[in-house]
């Protein structure tokens, strides 16, 4: 029973797909620069960590059927713990074979160590229910970042393992014990009945706080404006539109039930996801002009620049939000498995290597991309012509998200022969 429950879970799942991703990023798209490397995994398992959910316990199915709560826990345990462990023991491995190098590999088993009490504290926030609140994994995380830190100047490496293994262990035995026969599906308390609101703009300004509640969190947008002033936003701009994406349809699935337009529906997941990461973007390079006049930093960042800039990114996001979306088009799901196999790698692979290879020839790939925008702002005479062209290919990548989104479906899709 335990061992199809780990099969099922999403965690286990995206275990394996982390695992040949870690590999492929220790291995070749980061070659051989140790902090690339550990970046590229650290921020892989965070993306993963929040797509699996670590606070649900359990499922409504799942909690419904005749399982002992201690199963589902160590079901569930067990399946984020490979998502963390698996990855970074296969890449520990391929850096051995390939690079020989045993301190990096050491960090990457290190790294996994801190995450595991980050994993386990998520399951032992409110046992006796299907899910927790998701406050505690941010908490985790900061405290991981602290100890990340504090490794770095302070504690030794065996400090280090010691503390995070008695802390694992120690949440590991307290939740085993707390976990009840079977969980809680709805609260014990009696609902008090709810106050509709008297005014219209009251009763307008609730009927949106369901949709507030199910958006990603503000994380992405508050790293995009801590990263924007030194020019270091573009590193994690691509993996953080995927994952605010990827999130917001994800949380807003029940919207599919209402009778809301696709170009609604579009409209509510990309401001939920890419303009908060572009309004990120805008703060942290009007901080990074501030900067500048202070001659802290240096570098090209007049208005015109910014503005173009803020366009390729929001170019780059809206493709992202199309390459997402691509398995859950009607069109290609008419395709044999196997074509569409072939074809999402082919579509994936490409940026893939070229975001690698970007990265990995970073100072090289940023003064080429601001020789483009110079060279795009003095072939043309006057700067807001310059930006309205560059507003041409972002509005039709909008105009192409939106047909797509209209064949893009979560609860069905149109069988095959079926009229359009």
């Amino acid at each position: 029973m335990i061992l199809r429950l780990v099969k099922r879970d999403p965690a286990w799942q995206m275990a394996l797909m982390m695992t040949v991703v870690v590999v492929i990023a220790v291995t070749v798209l980061f070659g051989f620069s140790k902090i690339n490397t550990i970046v590229a995994v650290a921020a892989t398992l965070l993306g993963y960590s929040l797509q699996a959910r670590p606070h649900v316990h359990a499922t409504l199915f799942e909690a419904a059927m005749p399982i002992a709560g201690r199963d589902l826990f160590l079901a569930r345990t067990l399946s984020l713990l490979a998502m963390v462990w698996l990855p970074v023991l296969c890449g520990a491995a391929a850096i051995l074979l390939v690079r020989a190098d045993g301190p990096l590999a050491l960090m990457l088993v290190e790294a996994a160590a801190i995450l595991t009490p980050v994993i386990l504290l998520q399951q032992a926030v409110r046992v006796r229910e299907i899910a927790g609140p998701q406050w505690p994994l941010f908490v985790a995380w900061a405290l991981a970042g602290a100890v990340c830190g504090l490794r770095l100047y302070v504690l030794s490496r065996g400090v280090v393992l010691s503390i995070c293994g008695l802390v694992s262990a120690a949440l590991l035995i307290r939740t085993w014990f707390a976990v009840p026969p079977s969980l809680q599906v709805v609260s014990l308390k009696v609902a008090e009945p709810i106050a509709v609101p008297a005014s219209p703009v009251a009763r307008r300004a609730s009927a949106w706080m369901p949709i507030l509640r199910s958006a990603p969190p503000g994380c992405f947008a508050l790293c995009m404006v801590l990263m924007a002033p030194f020019g270091t936003w573009f590193t994690f701009f691509p993996m953080f539109t995927v994952f605010a994406a990827v999130q917001s349809r994800q949380r807003t699935r029940w919207l599919s039930a209402l009778p809301l337009s696709h170009r609604a529906l579009l409209t509510i997941t990309l401001v939920s996801s890419v303009v908060p990461l572009l309004a990120g973007v805008a703060v942290g390079m009007y901080i990074g002009a501030f900067l500048i006049d202070r001659c802290v930093v240096a570098g090209p960042n007049q208005p015109p620049i910014r503005i173009l800039t803020l366009e390729a990114a929001a170019l780059c996001a809206l493709f992202l939000v199309f390459a997402t979306e691509l398995p859950r088009w009607h069109r290609l799901r008419r395709l044999s498995t196997m074509v569409r196999a072939i074809l999402m790698s082919m579509f994936f692979g490409v940026p893939i290597a070229a975001y690698g290879v970007a990265m990995y020839h970073w100072k090289v790939s940023q003064a080429l991309f601001q020789s483009i925008l110079l060279r795009l702002t003095s072939a043309l005479p006057n700067p807001l012509l310059a930006v309205s062209a560059a507003a041409v290919p972002v509005g039709a990548m909008y105009w192409l998200l939106e047909r797509q989104f209209r064949q893009s479906e979560l609860t069905m899709w149109k069988r095959p022969g079926q009229p359009e």
